[in-house]
């Protein structure tokens, strides 16, 4: 590559003080569906599904469905930084974010019979979005938890629109030899991004140097689209016994191109930021083939085979300057599974399975997210696809006559060229891979590194406790994982234990009256090669009570209590919260068709969301704000019985 200036993230500014801020085929930077979000979301959703039979070999069904939502999520988190050079520096931060969603999807399916050997099946799909969001926030930086250091005004918007095409066409052949079978699948997929955002950060240093300033205004458009086929052929041995043979190729190639200006003299965003600036091509193409062997009968189902995969992965950088990366991955993917029955209630399974995982577009530009300027992202052109191997073995047994049930659960994984997190945090001005940082500033970008593994445990049991007329359940867990990290350079092996214990006991008393009563315990312990700052454990428990009455013939009463208790995160997060809905509903007219029930939610008016997360140099507890005591009423009527 040819040599590139040293980066600096954009805007005016002057000399920074010492506060800090806060797979398979590449995974395309080009997919913004929204899911699951914190804070209090409004939700207005509308869907058709048709189906219909055209003649006597083909069947469609289809579906259209629209949804909007709105999102407001109110933030209070406490960061606690635990590097040696950030020891006793306090984050907090009060945010507000705000985010409206749009979104249609059609889907279809067309299965049409050609005749008694062959089929074909096509699946298109379509989906267009649109997403606005707007962000502001408001954080201080303290020094052992008293000096004020620097306090932080950010805000963000953005708005983005786009569309995912994709269809699958299924070919299916049956041979006149029982058990031989060809099908051929072939998958197509496009999608195109569109958005622009503006930034404003300014952070103030209460020793009199000169405030930094980020004006920004951005514009990126993604566009990316993959071509797949699965072929697969089978033929059988004997009766027992067949091998199947497959071949899987893929072409995968997406496009971004980023625009960011600073605001200008004359209050135009015509100043072009080339650090954040960047255009970057990406093309992955990969080949996998291989074989299995499969047996089956009363007892045993066994499945052994390899798949060699070849891929090449091709990217280029136009701007800010050249820069291109040429590589190839060949790996040999065995996989094997064992499962025999020792009676009809009683089996034991084990299966071996590894993957590859490619890096996706995002993590290999190298273009700067600078959304907070003093907790700078950028990506990697040189990583590596990692390579996992897991192992799982499952042992059930059952009794029908004592109605009794055992699970053990034992699983494994370790990666090689895992891909995980190296963050640098600047002691003075420098230069660290080809981006100015000023002292405090923390660069976060993806590397490679062996070293991860997880592990986990599992053992549950019920039975009946007759003279009670209640089911006892008991779950323990253990779980493991060991994460690896750079921190300046140096390797962090980030070892988390975790213990689970759960105990159910749930009713069968009547037909009319039932109960649940649970408790579940979990013990986390953290514990680091490098960062022993970092060491941490910390407690939460969850007992639940829910209880359902049908009383007089007609009426019904349910509730739900929920305590939960946390211990171990920082003082004001130690709580003990009381959650408890409860509701009566009337059912009437004939078989009981209508019903009228009135809930209310969070009577006590306790709801909260807390959460901790422990990085490579910092421990973070977050609380945002949920829907507290409300009340709903809801009508329903059931129809039964139709008549042809």
């Amino acid at each position: 590559p040819s040599p590139a200036p040293p980066r600096r993230p954009g805007g005016r500014s002057g000399r920074r003080g010492r506060a800090r801020g806060g797979g398979g085929r590449p995974r395309p930077a080009n997919n913004f569906s929204v899911g699951q979000q914190s804070g209090i979301s409004t939700t207005h959703s509308a869907g058709l599904n048709y189906a219909d039979r055209w003649g006597k070999k083909t069947e469609f069904t289809g579906s259209y469905f629209f949804n909007t939502a709105d999102n407001e999520s109110l933030t209070d988190l406490n960061r606690e930084y635990i590097t040696e050079q950030d020891s006793g520096l306090v984050y907090r931060e009060m945010g507000r974010s705000n985010s409206r969603n749009y979104n249609h999807r059609i889907n279809a399916r067309i299965e049409h019979t050609i005749d008694t050997a062959n089929s074909l099946v096509i699946t298109p799909r379509i989906s267009f979005q649109t997403n606005d969001a707007r962000s502001s926030l408001q954080g201080d930086y303290t020094a052992n938890n008293t000096a004020l250091e620097s306090h932080l005004t950010n805000s963000n918007r953005s708005d983005n629109s786009g569309y995912n095409l994709g269809n699958s066409i299924l070919f299916r052949h049956r041979f006149a030899k029982r058990g031989r079978s060809f099908s051929v699948n072939l998958n197509t997929e496009a999608s195109n991004r569109d958005g622009d955002s503006e930034l404003y950060s300014l952070n103030e240093y209460t020793s009199g140097e000169e405030s930094q300033l980020v004006d920004q205004h951005s514009d990126q458009h993604t566009r990316s689209y993959t071509v797949s086929s699965d072929l697969s052929y089978t033929e059988p041995l004997n009766r027992f016994s067949q091998i199947q043979i497959n071949y899987t190729p893929s072409y995968t190639r997406s496009n971004t191109e980023k625009e960011t200006y600073n605001l200008g003299d004359g209050g135009e965003y015509n100043d072009l930021d080339t650090t954040l600036t960047n255009t970057f091509e990406n093309a992955y193409i990969a080949h996998r083939g291989g074989a299995s062997y499969r047996f089956n009968n009363r007892k045993l189902s066994a499945m052994g085979g390899v798949n060699f995969q070849y891929s090449h992965l091709q990217s280029d950088q136009e701007f800010p300057y050249a820069f291109s990366v040429d590589r190839s991955f060949q790996r040999l993917l065995p996989r094997a599974m064992l499962n025999y029955k020792f009676s009809q209630t009683e089996n034991i399974r084990i299966m071996y399975r590894t993957s590859t995982n490619a890096p996706s577009v995002s993590q290999l530009q190298n273009v700067i997210d600078n959304r907070n300027p003093l907790f700078l992202k950028t990506g990697n052109p040189d990583l590596a696809q990692d390579f996992n191997h897991s192992l799982t073995v499952r042992y059930s047994r059952s009794n029908t006559e004592k109605s009794t049930s055992l699970l053990f659960l034992l699983s494994g994984s370790f990666i090689t060229d895992y891909i995980t997190n190296a963050a640098y945090i600047a002691t003075e001005d420098e230069t660290v891979n080809g981006v100015f940082l000023s002292r405090g500033t923390q660069l976060s970008y993806p590397v490679n590194i062996s070293g991860y593994r997880n592990a986990r445990a599992l053992f549950t049991y019920g039975t009946p406790l007759s003279t009670l007329k209640v089911n006892l359940n008991i779950n323990t867990g253990v779980n493991y994982n060991r994460i690896p990290a750079l921190i300046n350079q140096s390797k962090n092996l980030a070892n988390n234990y975790a213990l689970s214990q759960g105990v159910v006991l749930s009713s069968n008393i009547s037909e009319n009256f039932d109960f649940t009563l649970s408790y579940n315990a979990n013990y986390t312990i953290v514990k680091n090669t490098l960062q022993k700052q970092s060491d941490n454990n910390y407690y939460n428990q969850v007992t639940s009570l829910r209880m359902n009455w049908i009383f007089l013939k007609h009426f019904v009463f349910t509730t739900t209590a929920n305590n939960t208790l946390y211990r171990g995160l920082s003082a004001e997060y130690d709580q003990s919260i009381w959650f408890w809905n409860a509701g009566l509903g009337y059912k009437f007219l004939k078989n009981d068709a209508l019903e009228v029930k009135v809930n209310a939610y969070d009577i006590l008016n306790n709801n909260n969301s807390i959460s901790r997360d422990i990085t490579e140099t910092y421990i973070e507890d977050r609380q945002t704000n949920v829907l507290n005591r409300y009340f709903l009423l809801t009508l329903t009527y059931t129809l039964r019985n139709f008549k042809a």
